[in-house]
Parts: structure tokens; sequence; C-alpha cells
């Protein structure tokens, strides 16, 4: 059978193209409604660990402006790394989006929507992207010139569908094996809440307390638990220490990670031995101190990080699980000392190993770390698989989408 293809504007596949809100959101505490912003995007969907929040009344002005994405709209980043995020909306959300995102209501008489997201995912629409934004501090796209952006799309609506359900398999997949990872650390992070926060260790019946805090424990701080490291960014202007060998983490590589595989910039090997003091050992806690503070991640390979994150390269590995989940806990505190008056979250090194850890005996952190170091490997294996399952899916993306892969519907 062959593929046939026809020309269409962006517009022509739409019922609408519109951006979000460019509303100010102040976080209301008592909001109940999440106001996304293209921070907040990931590959398939929101991230709403750091969204702000909106009261019922000014979602109810904005859900009438039609900033509020409905069922099978498409979402794309339109500021800054614009296209790096593309999804479609499996259900009405109740929330709003900012300006930073726009909505295409696909004509679903035209195009299938999941065909339409993996369309602009491919390279070729991607790099042609440069024709249809302004600014270069903040790229951005421009609605008007990017309604008339030219698609060639596969013209019979069944093929498409069957294309696009070849690429969802992977991502229904990776979005399996994330959830289950979520179970997984949600039994970790319990368990340590449940000995170490609310002290129900076991044993915890015969142990002695005093002022509220089991005896044995004590006081120490961060840096008591191995060297800290505060990251460094090579000079962009020698393009040969970027390349494809070393990770180079940044805050959003970390966002929602408990370890960090894959990186949006990676260095080279010469890169990394521009600064071989700041190179990571694997199992290294990383965790921003800069602008968003409080994301804490583990590198799973060597690694490189920005001068936006304090690592914690451990003397005994064998209080990773317990540390990390320590250093999460320290979000409020990362952002409160790390308080310049501005908006923005800016804890030194210094600061950073100072910061206070109730420690308990240290059987009791390894009893710990047997419990849930298997959790946390099969974690990392899991994360894994993703990794080798997106590698797959971006092969075949381009080839789906050209025809040179034959589809029958």
């Amino acid at each position: 059978m062959i593929v046939e293809f026809e020309v269409k504007h962006i517009n022509d596949l739409c019922v609408k193209i519109t951006d979000g809100s460019h509303y100010s959101p102040v976080d209301d505490t008592n909001g109940i409604y999440p106001m996304y912003s293209v921070k907040d995007m990931q590959y398939n969907g929101f991230d709403n660990s750091n969204c702000k929040h909106i009261g019922k009344e000014i979602f109810e002005k904005l859900k009438k402006a039609d900033c509020r994405p409905l069922k099978n709209d498409i979402l794309i980043a339109k500021d800054g790394s614009y296209l790096k995020h593309a999804f479609k909306v499996k259900e009405n959300l109740e929330a709003c989006i900012l300006s930073s995102i726009a909505i295409l209501r696909p004509n679903l008489d035209i195009i299938d929507p999941d065909y339409f997201v993996y369309l602009l995912r491919t390279s070729t629409i991607k790099n042609s992207m440069a024709n249809y934004v302004s600014g270069s501090a903040l790229p951005r796209i421009i609605l008007s010139a990017f309604k008339k952006m030219k698609l060639e799309i596969i013209s019979n609506l069944q093929t498409q569908t069957k294309i696009a359900s070849i690429l969802s398999a992977y991502d229904d997949l990776i979005e399996k094996n994330n959830r289950r990872m979520e179970i997984l650390r949600g039994c970790a992070e319990e368990l340590y809440k449940e000995w170490f926060v609310r002290f129900r260790f076991p044993n915890h019946q015969n142990t002695k307390f005093i002022n509220g805090i089991p005896q044995g424990w004590e006081i120490k701080r961060l840096g008591d638990f191995g060297k800290i490291e505060t990251g460094k960014t090579p000079s962009t202007e020698i393009t040969e220490y970027y390349g494809n060998d070393i990770l180079f983490v940044k805050t959003p590589d970390m966002h929602g990670n408990l370890y960090t595989f894959e990186t949006e910039e990676m260095l080279s090997i010469k890169g990394s031995n521009s600064q071989p003091k700041k190179l990571l050992p694997p199992n290294s806690i990383m965790v921003s101190c800069i602008g968003t503070g409080g994301i804490v991640s583990i590198n799973a390979v060597q690694a490189h990080t920005n001068q936006q994150i304090n690592s914690i390269i451990l003397d005994d590995k064998k209080i990773l699980e317990w540390l990390f989940f320590y250093c999460v806990s320290l979000k409020s505190t990362i952002i409160s000392f790390g308080s310049t008056g501005s908006t923005m979250t800016n804890l030194s090194k210094g600061k950073f190993e100072k910061l206070k850890v109730l420690f308990p005996q240290k059987e009791l952190i390894y009893k710990y770390h047997n419990k849930t170091n298997a959790i946390f490997n099969n974690i990392k294996n899991l994360m894994s698989q993703n990794g080798l399952l997106k590698q797959q899916r971006d092969l075949l993306l381009p080839r789906l989408m050209s025809g040179k892969i034959n589809v029958t519907p």
C-alpha cells in the first residue's frame, strides 16, 4: 500500500489555536486549581510538584477565557526551549495554563491528535521552528506565524491512527514503568517517615526519648557525610567541551527523577577533563540550591552538574537511601536559608554543608538500607528500561512519519 501525503497549514489542522493566560498568579495556599507554566511541562503531561495554584474565582474567569486544557487538546511549550514538550491532554483538566504554553485544538476529522503530537516531536519540525520564533535570550513562538507553518501529513486518518498506536505502545510501557516506580518510591518513603519522622522504628517501644528525640540520636551537618561538591559550567565558548560522553546535570533534568540517567546537555571527555575535580562518582546525592531549590536526585552514572547544584559524595554508601529522603525533607529549609530577598533561592555551598541533620544510630540506618536498597535498584532498572524504550521509539518515529515503514490500517 502506497502512503499518500498532503501539505496542510497548522491552522487548517486545528479548530482553534490560542495561548494561555497572561495573568501573573501569586501562589494561593488555599487554591485547589493548578496554574501551569512551561516549566511544569514534561514529556507526556504536567509535573504538579512545583506548579502554582489559584482559587475558584480566578479559575472560573480563566476557564471562560479558554485557558483550560480540554481532552484531545495538544499543548506545546511556546517559550524558552520551544517545542521541547508537546503532548495531548488525555482528559479535561481542572486547571489553567499561562501564556508560555499554547493550545492546539485539532480537527478530529482531519488529523489524529496522537499522530499530530508525534509529528510535532520529529526533528524535521523542531529544526524548522527557528523560522517562527522571535527573541534570543528567551525565544518565543509567534502564534500568528506558527499557524501558517506547513506540515506534510499522511492523508489517510486510519493510517495516522495506526502509526500513533505503534508509537503509543512504547509510551504506554514507559508510563506503566513510571507508575511502578512511583509505587516503589512511595513504599521506601513511607518507611522512612515511619522510622525517622514518626519514630516508630523497630523496638521504639523500649527506647528512651529525651525532649521528643530518641536517645542516642545526634545532630550532625550535611558536610559530615562526605565531600560537598558544587558544580560548574565549562566554558560555552569552547564547543569541544560539549558532546555525548558525560552527563551534565541541570535542575530540570532532576525533576521527578530519583535517579538521573539522561540530561538535555552532555559534556565531551575533553569538557569533563577541563574540570576533573567536579566529576561526580555514581550514587552522589545532587541537590538544587539556586533557582528552584530543594530538588533532589541521584546520578546513576558519572556526571557533572552546573553551579546551581551542590552534591554529596558519600563516605558511606549504606546511608544513601536514608540521606536521599532526608535531603528531600530539607526543601523548605533550603528555600528559607537560601532566601536573598528576591524570588530566587540561592544557598551557598558553605551554608548547604552546615545544614543540620538529625542523625539516628547507624545500626538503624543500615537496617533501613537493607530494606530499601533493592527498591532503589528496582527503580534504577526500570528507569534504564525506559531509556531503552525511548531509544527504540525515537528510532521508529521518523521512519513511520516518512512512510519508510509501511503501515496497513
